[in-house]
């Protein structure tokens, strides 16, 4: 078996047990769609799902998402200017935002990882008009219509 010349065939003539080549995982080709299901005061609830509308939450060969977030008026097409939040594992997830004394928009995207840790391409990103975080309570919550 450890005989590099020796082919499969001859091993299995011989009665070897044929070992099998590592298959490879491949960076994930899904785009997560991301929508948003909640704003209570500066907390905003979003889920992720498969984008092809086979299936809800991820997609085959996929271990979770890594999500990004930017607080400013347009979305910046530069990547370095986006915040990371973290991954998860998880498809329903809650966002916090800063106070502050001023309504912003807020940008989230996210992509795609694998076991391995390889990323795939991220969504398009989707605002959230947040509202001021000194006067709505956090404990109201605004349902967004489908």
């Amino acid at each position: 078996n450890s005989n590099p010349a020796a082919t499969d065939a001859q091993r299995e003539a011989l009665g070897i047990r044929i070992r099998k080549s590592p298959s490879t995982i491949p960076a994930p080709t899904a785009i997560p769609l991301l929508d948003v299901v909640a704003i209570a005061g500066r907390r905003v609830t979003i889920e992720l799902r498969a984008s092809d509308g086979s299936r809800r939450g991820k997609p085959v060969g996929v271990k979770g998402a890594s999500l990004f977030t930017f607080v400013g008026e347009n979305a910046p097409t530069d990547s370095s200017m986006w915040k990371f939040e973290g991954l998860t594992t998880k498809t329903r997830l809650e966002l916090d935002f800063e106070n502050t004394t001023s309504a912003n928009v807020a940008w989230v995207t996210a992509n795609w990882f694998n076991e391995r840790g390889e990323v795939g391409t991220s969504c398009a990103p989707v605002n959230v008009s947040l509202p001021v975080g000194l006067i709505v309570p956090r404990n109201k919550t605004i349902r967004l219509a489908a």
